[in-house]
């Protein structure tokens, strides 16, 4: 348990939340759908990240490495186009730099 606890905190795996503002939304939006539901997590995680630029990138070593590989992973049980679309857009924010 205890080497567990200690690979999740080097991996970078959230550290028991999201980090930046595109983490959020992909945390947030998995199973969203609906425009009220899309909007309210924009809302949250754009008050919780004004500042929407970052330097951590990426979503630890135990997550997905490419921007297709994040795309494919978290519009897996999104519903709604709309919910999609700010997952695919977050995903390819999260990777650009990489």
């Amino acid at each position: 348990m205890r080497v567990l606890i200690i690979l999740l905190l080097f991996a970078g795996v959230g550290r028991f939340g999201p980090q930046n503002y595109y983490q959020c939304i992909l945390m947030k939006i998995e199973k969203g759908g609906s425009f009220e539901f899309v909007q309210k997590v924009l809302d949250d995680c754009d008050k919780s990240f004004p500042n929407k630029e970052t330097k951590k990138m990426g979503l630890g070593m135990f997550g997905p490495q490419t921007a297709d590989e994040c795309i494919a992973i978290y519009t897996k049980n999104v519903k709604g186009d709309e919910a999609r679309e700010i997952v695919k857009k977050a995903c390819e924010r999260l990777f650009l730099l990489q």
